[in-house]
């Protein structure tokens, strides 16, 4: 059976994940910006605006793969 016990830690890892893979986008995006990210299949995508100013529009962009987030976390732990 699904409790409230064993959703919640699966919760927290993922609020982790989704905050590295955000530090993730912003590193390689050289941004100082919290751009809203996502996780789509294999890749990293980052929200950005993709209109003039007088009509914001908004679109998803691949900026990189689970395989490079995992690769950037792992380097990033070496340290």
């Amino acid at each position: 059976m699904i409790t409230s016990k064993r959703i919640k830690p699966i919760i927290n890892r993922y609020e982790e994940l989704i905050s590295l893979t955000e530090q993730f986008v912003q590193e390689k995006t050289k941004s100082h910006f919290r751009d809203e990210v996502r996780i789509d299949g294999d890749e990293i995508q980052h929200e950005i605006n993709t209109s003039c100013n007088c009509h914001p529009e908004y679109g998803w962009n691949t900026i990189g793969t689970i395989e490079e987030l995992g690769k950037w976390i792992n380097e990033r732990n070496k340290i």
